[in-house]
């Protein structure tokens, strides 16, 4: 019992290592770790104002610097750091100098807690210090306001009922500390009979005789015939029989043995009878050889059998729990560390990669990145794993190599994928890194490899380093090589299996390791981790029936050839990866997409032909004399391929990607036999304008058709598609036009009074004898666009009525026009009301169309999507203890294609009186006038509520019966609730957030359209900002001498081309293609020619981005 009493002290002193973090505004407490130097708490703990120190010292959130500067704070006051940048007890001596009474220290990345240490003499650390994880330091700075409130915290020792033990001893189970206890008294004894052992064969090696002594020992022949009649004469050390003529050693004692059994160098000496021979002893100052009494040996004693008997039968249930089984092949192996251990450990090895690796990381938007994650999600879904715990990382490096962490990181060298040439050899390599994970093979070996040390510290301990050094050696070559082996192999299989299950060619992986082998020729796999390369591909060759298997079970056939999914990386079948400059390294080689990717296909519904049409809204500029040759075909590097567009010169002004950026933009393919176009000529379009609007349909239908190559763009691709683009430019029009009229400039803090149309005559004010108007104002506050609703001479009865304004302005969805405020004026002559809330520019009512005559039929989808919308308002509306009354087809706006908005929010609420106290009779009011605002829309009559039955067969006989049932619903007044509506059209719900989820994926193709273009301009800017500035042309400091010599040449070569008859060539193409180059700095060479042609310059893009980038800081500064 002494071990386990001892190992519940040790847990019992590390579990005082703990204390606790109470927040004393709600008393709530978290536990942190303590320090290692420092005083202590003490009884009554420390209590103090919290401060987090990057708000205190700007630039300083982790502590780590020293300032003289004096800040003021608080008698009793706790610093709150961060961990990183400089050592523990540094934190602590500069929060100390700052006047802190303790500090606290947060990791903001990891959730494990640690003791903080530190080395040499720290008796100068005189305040006390912790620290807390993530998770607690994440909940403090959610908690409380740190800026605004006072954070009152005490640190005091943890005693609660249940402290937080972080020490392994006290995480292993209850059968496993009772085996602890057991091993370890044994373990003891087992050590007792080595050093007993060991203290023997010393003893032993002392008593033998020395060389000198035995040598000069007389030797004659034996002679039975000289000895007495005696039978069986034997040997008492050897115990043979003596015979004539042998040779026999005379001891001093007289005794005669065999030489071969007292000789030269012998260590044993065999059992001698005590009657016949007694111990030798000195004598007359000779050295004579000493015998000893030897009795039984340790090991031949049954003790030593029982206790290792015992010990045999605790390492048998030990392995046995801790036995584990691979479920893929259903081979059996000892793991002794748990989940959670290995993801400590997987954790370290992930920092530890990260800083080796980090710099050199591809981005998650690199056409590389995109390919091989998109394989290695297949793989892990076919797996049957998280998706959600997996990351992917791309290095560029040149190493052939991927590897995998236990916790699902995967790293990719670019090295390795012109051997993987394509997604089918990918997934062989991606699938066996997440086969090392599935069958957790590090933790297998860890498990051994822990074994192995232990035996290895033993023997060093207690016998012969050198023998401990042998055994460690041995282990690695009997156990710890085949052992490895096993696992490659192993994930061989698995990884085939997985790719074959994803609909990936098994055969990709023979291949794959054929290639490999030009790199790596590795005949042999003895004292090698991992098999050679021939085993593999014989273990791929017996596998690939199984693994085609296992492709039809999971129906890979039925989507046709595995040629399908496969998406070449090179059309190379050497090792030599395409040349192009790395993002991250300019000077190194990145892997480029391949040239034969088969483009994805757009056709054109109509026709089943992809009808590609210049924009004709551009100006047009046509030369004097045009030329007969359209410009060469340039090809493009990955330099501009990577910051976003390039392209070539070809007929009709198309832009084309090179294939090897086939990644970065989706290629176009014709889905018809190509287009002649030999009536019409092929013109060149000029400057090109994409915010001018198309001026006539007839000049859009005599545009000609232009045969794009697969990798070629027309202009009008680089930019937001055209109805978008004409709808946001009629929303800018709208937000920031402004009329004199007669009304008031000048309200409040508004300015710029504009009218704008009223909502329409069935608002619902009428009946109260009410008159509203819509005004649009410039705020003075925000420089934004605001909408104020006016209600005409109204009378608030008493302040209290807007009180309610309180809850209406914290009300924020993205389907309710928000209100900001609302006040009185008699600006306008009257006691007007005036309500202020977002406006929306272009916005109409969903009932206008109706008002105006226009008999437009609303989809089903529309409806639906309307009808989910304005839910979804109602129910954060009523979520407040409030109701919308009013809602009606004037009162809901229409922003954009199918986005409703719920407008004049608490308009109802501020003016009318509640018609009782009890709110959910107005909700249920709600959403009736929703269900007749549904039915005036789809029966496309104003005035359903003459003839109600009329409206809904209208509505039967055109839309769907669940339609029809969900609006005679709400208008029935029947029980029924929001939740109960949204919950029996879930099917529907999802179709709306699909289509929301489509919308937003266009947006954002658009924005990082605009992205691109938005790089351009700013370096366009830079340009004019430099190029041709007069007032600086008498400075010799800025004369066009040097640098500034260089960028008049460069822009003169992008903006000034002429043809070979001296007409100006106005080509887009050119431009965006060399603004590209020297955006990204390229290593590219390009020929600068003069005007008269007198002087050519060859200089790179990256030298001229560095004279732009020097020039351009020389005029700002």
């Amino acid at each position: 019992m002494f071990p386990l009493i001892v190992a519940t002290i040790i847990g019992l002193y590390m579990y005082k290592t703990n204390g606790m973090l109470i927040l004393l505004e709600n008393n709530r407490t978290f536990v942190d770790q303590k320090a290692a130097f420092g005083p202590t708490v003490g009884s009554s703990g420390i209590t103090g104002q919290l401060f987090l120190i990057g708000k205190s010292i700007p630039g300083d959130e982790y502590g780590c610097l020293q300032t003289d500067e004096i800040y003021p704070k608080p008698e009793n006051w706790i610093a709150l750091v961060k961990r990183g940048k400089c050592p523990f007890v540094q934190k602590v001596r500069n929060m100390q100098t700052y006047g802190a009474s303790a500090v606290v220290v947060a990791d903001p990345i990891q959730d494990h807690p640690i003791i903080m240490y530190s080395t040499g003499n720290v008796s100068d650390v005189k305040i006390y210090s912790t620290f807390i994880t993530r998770s607690v330091y994440n909940v403090v700075l959610e908690e409380f306001d740190i800026d605004s409130k006072e954070v009152m915290i005490k640190l005091d020792d943890d005693d609660g009922p249940e402290p937080q033990v972080h020490s392994l001893l006290f995480m292993v189970t209850l059968l496993e500390i009772l085996i602890l206890a057991l091993a370890i008294p044994g373990i003891f004894f087992m050590l007792a009979l080595l050093s007993f052992w060991l203290k023997n064969r010393q003893q032993r090696i002392r008593d033998l005789a020395p060389v000198s002594i035995v040598s000069s020992l007389p030797i004659k022949p034996f002679s039975k015939a000289k000895l007495l009649e005696e039978s069986d004469i034997k040997c008492p050390i050897c115990l043979e029989e003596y015979v004539d003529n042998d040779d026999l050693r005379v001891l001093p004692c007289n005794h005669e043995f065999h030489t071969g059994c007292i000789g030269i160098g012998s260590k044993s000496f065999g059992r001698i009878s005590p009657k016949d021979l007694s111990r030798f002893y000195r004598n007359n100052n000779k050295q004579y050889i000493r015998f000893k009494n030897s009795g039984p040996q340790f090991y031949e004693k049954k003790s030593f059998y029982y206790v290792a008997g015992s010990f045999g039968v605790l390492g048998y249930f030990y392995y046995k729990m801790h036995e584990d089984t691979v479920s893929y092949t259903g081979r059996k192996r000892f793991i002794s560390i748990s989940k959670s251990t290995e993801n400590k450990i997987s954790e370290q090895a992930y920092n530890q990669t990260m800083q080796e690796y980090g710099s050199s990381i591809i981005s998650r938007n690199h056409p590389i990145h995109k390919k091989v994650e998109s394989v290695a999600r297949r793989i892990i879904k076919a797996a049957g794993a998280d998706d959600s715990s997996w990351e992917v990382y791309v290095v560029n490096n040149n190493q052939p190599n991927a590897f995998v962490i236990p916790n699902g990181k995967i790293f990719v060298f670019t090295g390795i994928l012109p051997i993987a040439d394509n997604e089918d050899a990918l997934a062989a390599v991606l699938g066996h890194e997440v086969a090392h994970v599935l069958a957790r093979h590090s933790s297998e070996k860890i498990s051994k490899a822990g074994v192995v040390s232990m035996l290895y510290a033993l023997l060093s301990l207690f016998i012969d380093p050198g023998i401990g050094a042998l055994t460690k050696n041995l282990s690695t070559l009997v156990l710890e090589l085949p052992n490895s082996r096993k696992c490659e192999s192993e994930a061989d299989y698995i990884g085939l299996m997985l790719a074959a299950k994803a609909c990936y060619k098994p055969e990709a992986m023979i291949e794959f390791w054929r290639r490999m082998s030009t790199i790596d020729p590795c005949s042999s796999s003895f004292l090698s981790t991992h098999p050679s390369n021939k085993n593999r591909i014989d273990n791929i060759k017996k596998w690939i029936p199984e693994a085609n298997t296992k492709g039809e079970m999971a129906g890979c056939n039925t989507m046709g050839s595995f040629n399908i999914f496969s998406r070449g990386f090179s059309n190379k079948s050497n090792l030599n990866m395409e040349k192009g400059k790395s993002k991250l390294n300019p000077e190194s080689a990145v892997f480029l997409p391949s040239k034969n990717k088969a483009p994805r296909q757009k056709p054109n519904l109509a026709t089943g032909i992809q009808k590609i049409s210049l924009n004709t809204s551009a100006p047009k500029y046509t030369p004097k004399n045009p030329p007969q040759k359209t410009s060469p075909k340039m090809k493009i590097d990955v330099q501009s391929a990577k910051v976003g567009i390039s392209s070539s010169v070809f007929p009709g002004n198309a832009m084309a990607l090179p294939p090897e950026t086939n990644d970065s933009i989706s290629p176009l393919k014709i889905d018809a036999p190509p287009i002649t176009n030999n009536s019409v000529p092929i013109r060149n379009v000029a400057s090109f304008n994409p915010n001018v609007t198309e001026s006539s349909e007839s000049a859009k239908k005599s545009e000609p058709k232009v045969v794009l190559k697969q990798y070629e763009r027309t202009v009008d691709d680089f930019y937001t598609k055209k109805d978008l683009r004409d709808r946001l430019e009629r929303i800018q029009l709208d937000k920031y036009t402004f009329i004199d009229t007669n009304v008031p400039q000048s309200i409040h803090f508004y300015q710029s009074i504009t009218p704008i149309d009223p909502p329409g005559p069935m608002y619902g004010l009428e009946m109260h004898g009410l008159k509203a108007s819509l005004y649009k104002a410039f705020s003075t506050m925000d420089g934004n666009s605001y909408c104020i609703h006016r209600i005409h001479d109204c009378r608030i009865l008493s302040p209290k009525s807007l009180s309610i304004l309180e809850i209406l302005i914290k009300i924020k969805h993205p389907n309710i026009v928000p209100i900001y405020e609302a006040f009185t004026t008699h600006a306008f002559g009257d006691n007007s009301l005036c309500l202020v809330y977002e406006y929306y520019p272009d916005a109409t009512t969903v009932g206008n169309n109706l008002s105006l005559g226009k008999q437009t039929t609303m989809l089903e989808t529309q409806a639906w999507s309307l009808l989910f919308q304005i839910l979804s308002a109602l129910k954060t509306i009523h979520s407040n203890g409030i109701s919308q009354m009013i809602l009606d087809v004037f009162s809901v706006v229409s922003v954009g294609p199918d986005r409703y908005k719920v407008g004049w929010l608490g308009l109802g609420n501020i003016l009318f009186k509640q018609a009782t106290e009890i709110p959910s009779i107005n909700q249920r009011k709600d959403l009736s006038n929703l269900g007749v605002l549904l039915l005036a829309l789809l029966s496309k009559n104003l005035n359903v509520m003459t003839n109600i039955s009329e409206s809904l067969n209208s509505v039967q006989m055109v839309y769907s019966s669940e339609m029809y049932k969900v609006v005679s619903t709400l208008i029935s007044n029947a029980d029924v609730s929001l939740e109960m509506i949204l919950t029996s059209h879930s099917t529907r719900l999802l179709a709306e957030l699909d289509s929301a989820n489509k919308i937003k994926d266009e947006f954002q193709e658009s924005l990082s359209l605009e992205l691109s273009n938005g790089r351009l301009c700013r370096l366009m800017t830079k340009l004019n900002f430099i190029n041709g500035r007069p007032e600086l042309k008498s400075d010799l400091r800025w004369s066009e001498t040097g640098d500034r010599y260089l960028i008049s040449l460069f822009y003169g070569y992008v903006f000034h081309q002429v043809d070979k008859n001296g007409g100006p060539v106005v080509d887009m193409a050119h431009v965006i293609y060399n603004l590209n180059k020297l955006d990204a700095g390229s290593a590219e060479h390009v020929l600068l020619t003069s005007k008269d042609e007198k002087t050519c310059l060859i200089v790179t893009y990256l030298d001229l981005k560095k004279c732009i980038e020097l020039a351009y800081g020389e005029l700002v500064n």
